[in-house]
């Protein structure tokens, strides 16, 4: 079992992970499917949640709604077979990170909705350099065949990124976003704001 030690994920809702680990290998506590939600999230982090996972779904071509939560119920076999020695991810590129060893791997994934609560102390993990994770992270070894020129398109089948550049663009805004959200100086939000458009 995986979940937030803050209280974040509430323990109320491990009985239903218990009993849909019987169907599936991995079981995810999802705040995107249907019935999921999160409390005490301000507006900028709810976007920059949704267009993560968004983003990271498209360039990982995996069906899964919420790649980033920290809520997981695993069979052990997974976690043997997905070699976590080798995972080079921090913060929350290693909830994508195993998941998608998980997912290339065949094994059987799924969501289940839940309610995330912000903490009420302490400070978000969430960074720049978590961002910047995440581009390395997806473009040096985990994007898969949504890219993939080649005769096999199978995101199952493949590791290395055989892409595009383009895709650069969506992360990088992100980022000026971020740091327009972020600083309070007014000339460089209008140069970063002149840079997105």
């Amino acid at each position: 079992f995986e979940i937030d030690a803050d209280l974040s994920h509430d323990p109320n809702d491990i009985p239903r992970f218990l009993e849909q680990i019987h169907y599936y290998d991995v079981v995810l506590g999802s705040r995107y499917s249907k019935g999921g939600s999160i409390k005490n999230w301000n507006m900028f982090r709810r976007i920059i949640s949704r267009l993560s996972n968004f983003y990271a779904r498209t360039v990982l071509s995996i069906p899964i709604k919420d790649l980033t939560g920290g809520f997981k119920c695993w069979r052990s076999e997974v976690l043997k077979n997905i070699d976590l020695e080798d995972t080079s991810s921090i913060g929350y590129n290693f909830q994508i990170e195993t998941t998608f060893r998980a997912y290339q791997r065949g094994y059987t994934i799924g969501e289940i909705p839940i309610t995330f609560t912000e903490r009420k102390s302490g400070k978000s993990k969430f960074s720049i350099p978590i961002i910047f994770e995440s581009l390395h992270n997806y473009f040096a070894h985990l994007s898969p065949g949504f890219l993939f020129f080649g005769d096999d398109p199978n995101p199952r089948h493949h590791s290395s990124f055989h892409g595009n550049f383009y895709l650069f663009e969506i992360p990088l805004i992100l980022v000026g976003f971020w740091f327009i959200a972020k600083t309070q100086n007014k000339k460089l939000k209008y140069f970063l704001l002149a840079w997105i458009l």
